[in-house]
């Protein structure tokens, strides 16, 4: 992620980027360019791992002196008084963060209403680190840091052509960070390139990666059937049949059909584990209901809907799911990696998932891009975002990499993106 030239000049290019482009794509909540240009001119982000390397923090991450609004009118713009452990990390490999991006209010959402797609004029960018892929995919950083509690690093990467890995949940540390339903939440880069993600996760994490050997001997790879997948869009189908054909006949991954119980049977369970979590953060911060009318009607009423679930619904949610992951953890303990598209639609427009007349296609939409992505959260896995191919309209369509280490998922990415 070597960027050529002086930091100050690395700086200046990504400023220049944000200012041209945030008209049509909007990727930035909050900037500090004065800041930004005082660091790349002392000197101290003149060496380490990300030397020199512009950042974008989604805003659900505190970063000192900036406001950490997680896309809310409920929290104050005052700036926070410490750096994430995760933003540290990098000043010390060398980032230099430009700003804060767009998040949808409190992570809770897959559209990211405020922000443009830049590959796909007039869709969404996906949430909820839509700001941060589509600071990555319009080129005004080559790196931005999101969260994932149901896809939210993925999803966006995969409906802007860009990579994201969602790591397992305490690989990087969440302290410093808003939460959404703690025992789903991750933190993970998205970068254009695999190489740069994983350079990224390594100062993340605090954890060296052993050498990739690039070969593809003795790798087994678990495709589900089509009745696990679920429906998907056509375009989608033919992009992952492509997939799978080139992973096998080209790179020499063995495939292994697998079957479990279809994905779509993970999202009632997960729905009221997900919505009581973030109830109880929400109510234990002092936020709700107190400052019931400075929300944005969707993160209510997945509030409210929180607060009608019993405890029996609750446990038996719960037990639901530790069926549903003790089966995913056999079948992943079989192969080495499962892989699958990490949508099953390319990006809806942006007018489609805005309606609010009754009817409005937000919430089929939500449970749709969520719907490959948050098993992987829920059992705890490593997974890889990487593009692989596009509509007929350009829309980028992603395929997703999940396997029990990051380790594996890079591996894989890497050779998915470079063949040699």
């Amino acid at each position: 992620m070597e960027v050529p030239g002086s930091c100050l000049a690395a700086v200046e290019r990504a400023l220049d980027v944000i200012a041209r482009k945030t008209p049509d794509i909007n990727a930035f909540a909050f900037l500090d360019p004065e800041r930004a240009r005082r660091e790349a001119e002392s000197g101290a982000h003149a060496s380490g791992e990300l030397a020199c390397t512009p950042v974008g923090v989604k805003d659900v991450i505190d970063v000192a002196g900036m406001p950490t609004r997680a896309g809310s009118e409920v929290l104050p713009s005052r700036p926070a008084d410490h750096d994430a452990t995760v933003i540290t990390r990098l000043r010390q490999a060398g980032a230099v963060v430009i700003g804060k991006t767009h998040t949808q209010e409190f992570a809770y959402g897959v559209v990211t209403p405020q922000v443009a797609n830049p590959r796909a004029p007039g869709h969404i960018a996906g949430g909820s680190s839509g700001g941060s892929a589509a600071a990555v995919a319009a080129g005004m950083v080559p790196l931005a840091i999101g969260t994932d509690t149901a896809g939210s690093v993925r999803i966006p990467a995969a409906l802007c052509g860009v990579v994201g890995l969602k790591p397992r949940s305490r690989q990087v540390p969440l302290d410093g960070v808003v939460p959404l339903a703690p025992s789903f939440d991750s933190c993970g880069p998205i970068a254009a390139s695999v190489h740069e993600v994983r350079r990224a996760f390594e100062v993340m994490a605090a954890r060296p990666l052993p050498m990739d050997d690039g070969s593809a001997a003795g790798l087994r790879l678990g495709v589900p059937s089509s009745t696990t997948l679920g429906a998907m869009d056509d375009t989608v189908c033919d992009v992952f049949d492509y997939a799978v054909e080139r992973l096998t006949d080209q790179l020499g991954f063995e495939f292994h059909p697998v079957e479990m119980t279809p994905f779509e049977e993970w999202i009632p369970p997960r729905a009221v584990v997900q919505m009581t979590e973030a109830l109880a953060v929400h109510e234990d911060a002092g936020w709700w209901p107190d400052r019931r009318d400075q929300y944005g009607e969707e993160v209510a009423e997945n509030l409210e809907r929180g607060r009608r679930f019993s405890a029996i619904e609750f446990l038996r949610a719960e037990r639901t799911l530790n069926h549903l992951v003790a089966e995913l953890g056999e079948v992943v303990g079989s192969v080495d990696a499962l892989v699958l598209p990490t949508t099953p639609i390319p990006a809806p427009t942006r007018a489609e998932v805005n309606a609010t007349e009754p009817g409005s296609p937000r919430r089929p939409v939500v449970n749709a891009l969520t719907r490959l992505c948050a098993p992987a959260n829920i059992a705890d896995l490593a997974a890889l975002s990487v593009p692989a191919g596009t509509t007929g309209d350009g829309r980028p369509i992603g395929l997703q990499f999940v396997a029990p280490d990051e380790v594996v998922v890079l591996r894989l990415g890497r050779m998915w993106e470079s063949p040699v």
